[in-house]
């Protein structure tokens, strides 16, 4: 199973998230997009084999943008990073439905569980546990 990444590695909040994600999942199975016209194309593809998508704008210009895109993501678990917590951003935010919000701000312990709980769901679901391709999860 894949997990896409949408965020601007330059940024310190972004760095700090995929340091989290890789405890968590092998690098291999990580996307990164830092454009939205590449998380686009990407989504244009088929899904079959993604776990979810992380979205990590930098600011409320590229959570914006992002929401250009929403519509490619309407069947898509997204868990959304938020640049900041004003009302005007998580209203925007919760455009794009995601299933857990966090902020930029966070240590991203939060979204480490969430992504386990995914994880973990994603192998019951598949009728199999630890199978080498993700890190254990406890």
């Amino acid at each position: 199973m894949k997990l896409m990444i949408y965020a601007k590695m330059a940024e310190p909040a972004a760095r700090r998230l995929l340091e989290v994600i890789r405890e968590l999942v092998d690098g291999d199975l990580i996307e990164i997009y830092q454009t939205r016209e590449s998380l686009a194309q990407r989504l244009c593809t088929p899904l079959n084999d993604l776990m979810a998508v992380i979205i990590c704008p930098s600011d409320g210009k590229d959570l914006h943008d992002i929401i250009k895109i929403g519509d490619l993501l309407w069947d898509v678990r997204v868990i959304l990073i938020l640049p900041d917590n004003r009302d005007a951003t998580v209203n925007q935010g919760h455009v794009l439905k995601p299933r857990f919000v966090a902020y930029a701000d966070g240590d991203f312990a939060d979204v480490s569980l969430v992504l386990s709980n995914i994880i973990n769901r994603d192998r019951r679901r598949a009728g199999r546990t630890a199978v080498g391709y993700l890190h254990p999860v406890s």
